[in-house]
């Protein structure tokens, strides 16, 4: 008889050589959203560089959040973060999530076929 696997659920992410992966649900996307309102939050209280240094911690309790204590203490041993790395990896997972919920024309337009000279027009692959 054959072999059966379950199908992998959740949105595969590599994160500085740190393989995990986030939920595709509802509730994560929710967390997403929250993630983002307490962002826009933080930006707003924004003032001078002291707000910067004190606002890591408020970024890396979001990741924490969303990707797991765990993965970040993994993702940390590689890399010290700072403020700029902690939105460009929420922004790295906001993309990562969104894709299965993407139509055709989205995802070409979120990843364009590579172009070649051999296939000046594009490969049709992301």
């Amino acid at each position: 008889m054959g072999k059966f696997e379950f199908r992998k659920q959740g949105i595969a992410l590599d994160i500085a050589g740190v393989q995990t992966s986030v939920p595709n649900t509802a509730e994560y996307t929710e967390r997403l959203k929250k993630a983002s309102e307490e962002m826009k939050a933080f930006g707003a209280q924004l003032k001078d560089e002291a707000d910067i240094a004190n606002g890591i911690d408020t970024m890396l309790a979001i990741l924490d959040d969303l990707l797991g204590e765990d993965v970040m203490d993994a993702i940390e041993a590689k890399r010290t973060l700072d403020l700029y790395d902690c939105l460009d990896l929420v922004m790295y997972i906001s993309q990562g999530a969104d894709l299965p919920r993407r139509t055709g024309k989205q995802l070409q337009e979120a990843c364009p076929p590579k172009r070649t000279a051999l296939y000046p027009h594009g490969t049709g692959g992301g």
